[in-house]
């Protein structure tokens, strides 16, 4: 989600948020049209599931803070994010995982905050020494979702983080800035300085407008991000992830482009809805 959560100063994760590298070394650039959907992946099986059918969410899969914070008091992380994250703000109905964003006061180690938000996550728990109950290494992940109205201000994420609690890599599979509303954004963390792989992928509509799958095809010589099942961006490099990794979806408000640390209290709430979360162990499609 672009801000590192282990091993780094406050001081890095400020220039990770001020700049971004458009395209890092090795990267193999792609056209602004993406590929076209490509033909069905041999061997493959589903090797993790959430329909989010039912009421509630799953806890013994899931939870709702990082997994070094307790959730019964709520967690944040990093400069540039607004909110508190509050169990209350994630609900399952419908078929759908519902984050909302709210705008409330939410105190959190002696400071007040404005907004109050939604995590869930596969890394563990402290009550279980940050154990990932759900990890993988290489596969293909997925979600499909409908990230929230209001624009401004709303950061949702679909990314991976190390089983082993180290960092890096990371891999943000999408992040949104809803100042920027058409545009699908995907980040491979190596090591700061030394760079990172990105893409900002135009998609030519409002991401809140509709559901649309966010894809991340990892295999050990290659890490390709899909955007409703079209490639988007294609990395080959040295720095393709090798261990396993966990997977977090979350709603932040805040973020590094201009206009994001201002959101107007008339959006909310708002809420980034996801109909599944599925890995297979090879590319599906």
């Amino acid at each position: 989600m672009r801000l590192p959560i282990w091993g780094i100063t406050s001081i890095a994760l400020l220039a990770a948020c001020a700049t971004r590298t458009p395209y890092g070394a090795n990267l193999n650039d792609l056209p602004q049209t993406p590929d076209a959907p490509t033909s069905v992946a041999a061997a493959t099986k589903l090797i993790f599931a959430d329909e989010f059918a039912g009421t509630k969410l799953n806890t013994k899969i899931w939870y709702r803070c990082y997994n070094w914070a307790h959730e019964k008091t709520g967690c944040k992380t990093g400069p540039g994010e607004l909110e508190v994250y509050h169990t209350a703000n994630v609900t399952v109905s419908g078929g759908y995982l519902n984050l909302t964003a709210k705008h409330e006061p939410a105190k959190y180690k002696g400071k007040t905050y404005n907004f109050t938000s939604g995590i869930i996550q596969t890394g563990g728990s402290p009550a279980n020494g940050s154990t990932p109950t759900f990890s993988y290494k290489y596969g293909y992940s997925e979600v499909r979702a409908k990230l929230p109205s209001g624009n401004v201000g709303m950061w949702p994420s679909f990314w991976l983080l190390p089983a082993d609690n180290s960092w890096p890599p990371e891999v943000d599979i999408m992040e949104w800035q809803g100042v920027t509303p058409n545009e699908d954004q995907t980040t491979l963390w190596w090591k700061l300085p030394n760079g990172d792989a990105a893409r900002v992928y135009n998609t030519g509509a409002s991401l809140a407008a509709a559901y649309h799958t966010y894809g991340f095809d990892w295999q050990p010589s290659y890490a390709d991000f899909y955007f409703d099942r079209r490639r988007i961006m294609h990395y080959t490099g040295p720095n393709v992830p090798q261990k396993a990794m966990f997977i977090l979806i979350n709603l932040a408000i805040g973020g590094w482009e201009k206009g994001q640390l201002s959101p107007p209290p008339t959006e909310f709430p708002t809420t980034y809805s996801v109909d599944y979360v599925r890995v297979w162990s090879k590319r599906p499609f």
